[in-house]
């Protein structure tokens, strides 16, 4: 019996390890997923070395970026306020931003009078991981 039992868990321990790993790779976006996903947000915005901005700012760099800082473009009330409390981009804040930008920034400035000009939500986790790999790689490095 101990002998099933010194099984059972190593089974269970190992399969709770695979479910770590995948998930963890799950996580992990991929840069050219994330061009497809991105060309719904090209609409508004542009990405890359000879981008300007549009309807939406130009996004090359963004990770890292003070929230509503591109130059010669004018932001929403709720990346103004972002702004002005120093909040910077990185992948976790434009993950959440995807999911829900109008409840993001909200929460993010804790003020429920903010608002945002982006309407496009991706309710897809998966492809918000892929579009913000395909965002990082026009970072600064």
């Amino acid at each position: 019996m101990k002998t099933l039992s010194k099984c059972s868990a190593s089974l269970l321990v190992g399969l709770l390890t695979l479910v770590s790993i995948k998930s963890a790779l799950a996580q992990e976006g991929d840069p050219k997923r994330g061009e497809a996903v991105f060309q719904q947000c090209s609409i508004c915005h542009q990405i890359g070395p000879a981008a300007t901005n549009g309807i939406g700012p130009n996004l090359t760099g963004v990770l890292s970026r003070k929230m509503g800082s591109v130059a010669d473009f004018s932001y929403d009330t709720g990346l103004q306020k972002a702004s002005a409390t120093g909040l910077t981009w990185d992948k976790d804040k434009i993950f959440s931003w995807l999911g829900d930008p109008q409840n993001y920034i909200r929460s993010a400035v804790k003020d429920e009078s903010v608002t945002t000009r982006m309407t496009v939500k991706v309710s897809d986790e998966q492809a918000r991981h892929d579009v913000i790999a395909y965002i990082e790689t026009f970072s600064k490095k």
